[in-house]
């Protein structure tokens, strides 16, 4: 009966204290959240029901000037938007539901590892808001719900040599799939290092039972089925890791490639590991981190207790520790050499390192491993204070809860008390996208002629305003993130932007047609007496300084038409307009003179576009396209713009000229060959027929080649096995109600003879 009642008490404490903590979490970072500001994360499209299949199915984009972007592919944000109508409210869940997902995947792996209640607690908790975690909370990263589930990984490889070894390798491959739906994760380390197979060339150091080879087998099939389920679920986030890896070690980007993992790897000094605090070389102080030595040296309490349960070699699960703490201290190691330069080399003979050239990818495992020790850290100690006699066992147990405690909140590492960690104090309201921004663009939209394709150049465009138009307007710039994301469009911004700050006023209307720039926003709610300024971060440019210094240049020229004005936005059209795609025939670009014959150029490329405009010669033109109450939705207009499909008649060699920034995947065929590609006017798309002839022309932007094929394949993969998850659920429930299985599940002779005993029946 007591020990019955010890039992009842123990699921109440379990259920009432877990749920506690849970709810004091989301309210801790909740507090300061607001609408606008879950708006502000640049690193995560904002939600929006209206579109959200398409950008789901959407994954190969070209955003700002048409380089090649993939966005990571977000089932659990699908499947949320799908759920919950009001986009904020599922956007703020996606945020948050990362921590208790977290916080209970931990206890779930610890409780049958861990013998006392506040182990496991300190453990889990230590897993679930970590350094790391807050970080990425902050600077909105996507893929944390992913790591979340990273301790049930082991949980269930561990349970697959129990009895249920089917259902828990099933459970194993779908958590190791979810896994894969990281936009750059550690992929192939994870699938490496936790595979069946790998696990049982170990299993007698980490102190698992023997397997037979024909169980390992059966459970090697459904892992790998399950792995191969995941790579088909997200083949565009595989595809654009490795379209990276190939492109970063190429010889002209292996520069910007060492670049980007020195600057990664910059804050992995020996202090910010031991506080487990080195993520991504951001600031500490920045992202509201306590830098105070003291704390400092309270927070190594933590990795101090963490080895305490290698002390005692007679342990029945020492060699468990011991493995654990061999993988944190390797990661440890790795991170500190690569700080050091000593790892480069690896990096570049082995392309699969790309994915750990952040070290954010390897600290959630560091952190998985560092609050299983600590919790058998703080095991050991708790039995040790039972030795002691009752009252003083009490008070050693107090004192050691109190001391592990403050020193867990100093390893977190964020003024508690004083509530300086919320999004407003760390982000401030400059990534709030103001209600003013909203009402130029809603001016753009009224002067917008029908809904073909168009840019807009924002001045001044600095991180802040990409961060605040990147998801409501198609604008002029190139994307910030990482300087391992080549593209040669970037010397056209700088190029653009260049010409601005050096005042050169001269054709900057034609310049900018070529890049379907219709409209120029002058932003005076930055308010600023500085010059006007180029200047780079991460490898981007922007451009900076006082507002009517920009409004002076556009005012010397006459090709612009205000729209608009207020306090807070001045809006100029473009008049010069090309269209988008044609053709120029080289021969009325030059007039032979002179008795050698020589060529001299009449008028240039651009004015012989213009031209053909003003005659109303146009080759072709963007289908129009439905607005559906709001314009500015870019996957819809990078989708269709990606293959273009037309009939010519070339009677002399000529140059087909696309007003779309020149990038190398962009290819065209004529009648099945691949035509000559350069740079039209320096900056546009030009394909050059030498022959005369008539042709059908097919441009296309090259990764769209694949995209059709894999998208369909990723369709059919998906309405597979959610088909067979179905029927699977339809299976077990009659099992569990003792049903008779249907028709469908049973082979020919049984339905016929099902049918026999039915029609019997009615007899």
């Amino acid at each position: 009966m007591r020990t019955m009642i010890s039992q009842v008490r123990i699921k109440v404490r379990d259920f009432l204290i877990l749920p506690s903590i849970i709810c004091l979490i989301f309210v801790f970072l909740y507090r300061n959240l607001s609408i606008e500001s879950m708006w502000s994360f640049s690193d995560l499209l904002a939600f929006n029901r209206a579109t959200f299949i398409d950008t789901f199915l959407s994954s190969w984009t070209f955003q700002f000037l048409g380089y090649h972007h993939e966005k990571p592919l977000q089932t659990f944000q699908f499947l949320l938007q799908l759920l919950i109508e009001n986009d904020v409210i599922a956007q703020k869940i996606f945020f948050l539901s990362f921590l208790p997902i977290a916080f209970m995947a931990m206890y779930i792996f610890v409780r049958n590892c861990l013998k006392s209640f506040w182990s496991r607690l300190f453990s889990s908790f230590l897993f679930s808001l970590n350094p790391l975690t807050v970080g990425e909370f902050v600077n909105g990263s996507t893929w944390m719900i992913s790591y979340a589930i990273f301790p049930l990984i082991l949980y269930f490889l561990l349970r697959i040599f129990d009895a249920r070894a089917t259902r828990d390798a099933i459970l194993y491959g779908l958590c190791i799939s979810i896994l894969i739906s990281l936009s750059e994760g550690p992929l192939w380390a994870l699938l490496c290092i936790f595979s069946p197979i790998f696990f049982t060339i170990f299993s007698k150091l980490l102190g698992a039972p023997e397997i037979s080879l024909k169980r390992l087998f059966k459970v090697s099939i459904l892992v790998f089925t399950f792995i191969l389920i995941g790579f088909a679920l997200h083949l565009p986030t595989i595809h654009n890791t490795l379209f990276l890896q190939q492109l970063l070690l190429q010889p002209q980007f292996i520069a910007s490639y060492l670049e980007d993992i020195k600057f990664c790897y910059s804050k992995a000094v020996p202090q910010n590991l031991l506080r487990l605090a080195g993520n991504a070389g951001s600031p500490m102080g920045a992202l509201g981190y306590n830098n105070i030595a003291w704390w400092t040296i309270l927070g190594i309490v933590i990795p101090m207790i963490a080895f305490i349960p290698l002390i005692n070699r007679k342990k029945e699960m020492f060699s468990f520790d011991l493995s654990f703490s061999l993988m944190v201290c390797l990661i440890t190691l790795f991170i500190f050499l690569t700080h050091e330069r000593i790892t480069y080399p690896l990096f570049l003979k082995f392309p699969a390192l790309f994915s750990l050239r952040n070290p954010k990818n390897l600290m959630y495992p560091l952190a998985f491993g560092l609050s299983f020790l600590f919790g058998r850290g703080l095991d050991d100690l708790l039995n040790l204070a039972k030795k002691f006699e009752s009252r003083k066992r009490f008070f050693i147990q107090l004192l050691l809860i109190i001391i592990v405690g403050s020193s867990l909140v100093t390893y977190v590492c964020y003024p508690l008390l004083g509530g300086d960690m919320g999004l407003g104090k760390v982000r401030g309201d400059s990534y709030i996208v103001p209600a003013s921004y909203y009402k130029a663009i809603n001016v753009l939209r009224e002067n917008s002629e029908g809904a073909e394709f168009y840019r807009v150049l924002w001045l001044p465009y600095t991180y802040q305003v990409q961060t605040r138009i990147v998801n409501v307007v198609s604008h002029f710039g190139a994307r910030l993130g990482q300087t391992t994301l080549p593209t040669p469009n970037t010397e056209f911004v700088e190029d653009l932007f260049r010409r601005i700050e050096r005042n050169e006023y001269e054709n900057f209307s034609e310049a900018i047609a070529l890049f379907n720039i219709k409209y120029i926003v002058i932003d005076r709610t930055q308010r600023s007496a500085k010059p006007l300024k180029v200047y780079k971060e991460y490898g981007t440019p922007f451009i900076s300084g006082n507002p009517e210094l920009f409004n002076n240049f556009i005012c010397k020229q006459n090709k612009f038409l205000k729209i608009y004005e207020d306090n807070d936005f001045i809006i100029y059209k473009n008049n010069f307009c090309i269209p988008h795609l044609s053709v120029v025939e080289i021969s009325k670009l030059t007039e032979k003179r002179g008795d050698n014959g020589s060529e001299i150029k009449l008028r240039s490329l651009i004015e012989s576009l213009f031209t053909f405009q003003s005659e109303g010669k146009i080759l072709y033109f963007i289908e129009k396209q439905k607005l559906d109450g709001n314009f500015f939705k870019p996957v819809i207009y990078s989708r269709d713009k990606s293959t273009l499909t037309f009939k010519v008649n070339i009677t002399e060699p000529s140059i087909i000229v696309m007003a779309e920034s020149y990038h190398i995947d962009w290819v065209a065929y004529a009648n099945g060959q691949v035509i000559p590609h350069l740079r039209a006017v320096g900056w546009a798309n030009g394909f050059l027929i030498s022959k005369p002839g008539e042709y059908n022309i097919t441009i296309k932007f090259r990764p769209q080649n694949n995209r059709d094929l894999m998208i369909s394949a990723w369709l059919v993969m998906w309405g597979t096995v959610i088909t067979a998850f179905c029927c699977a659920f339809v299976y077990r429930w009659q099992k569990a109600h003792g049903l008779r299985k249907l028709n469908m599940f049973l082979p020919l002779s049984e339905r016929k003879r099902n049918k026999h005993l039915d029609i019997c029946g009615e007899c």
